[in-house]
């Protein structure tokens, strides 16, 4: 499953788990572009070529993570994200937001162990509790 909007966490009043720690999956890539056909081949200069070097190849921007912490105290560490305190046991009433861009790939799950009904992970508005996680869902 996709994400689709924000991500939402959040623990009671009472028991406290080991939590959580999922990663972004990247998108689909889109499909090739088709390549243009080779253009023809030009006439003999009349005069010698003058030498001009090749522009450098310019390098990527640094990769953003594809998500992030907006709001809380949920740590983030490159394309993962954990509940508070992981892999020790979150604190009681607790809670963060996550932003999930446009087009992420879905979510891989390291770790999942909340209070069952209690202490849930939204992900396009369905509550994931317990040990049942949000493996493969795709943020949308």
């Amino acid at each position: 499953i996709v994400p689709t909007s924000d991500i939402m966490w959040y623990s009671d009043y009472s028991v406290t788990k080991s939590g959580w720690k999922i990663c972004a999956g990247s998108a689909t890539p889109s499909p090739p572009s088709p390549t243009p056909a080779p253009a023809p081949a030009p006439s003999p200069p009349t005069q010698p070529p003058t030498s001009t070097p090749a522009p450098s190849p310019t390098p990527p921007p640094d990769a953003n993570p594809p998500w992030a912490v907006v709001s809380g105290s949920c740590v983030q560490d490159g394309p993962c994200i954990s509940s508070p305190n992981f892999p020790s046991n979150y604190a009681n009433d607790q809670s963060c937001e996550i932003s999930v861009p446009a087009g992420m790939g879905p979510i891989s799950v390291e770790a999942f162990n909340t209070e069952s009904r209690y202490d849930k992970l939204t992900v396009n508005g369905e509550a994931y509790h317990g040990q049942r996680s949000p493996e493969g869902v795709t943020p949308v």
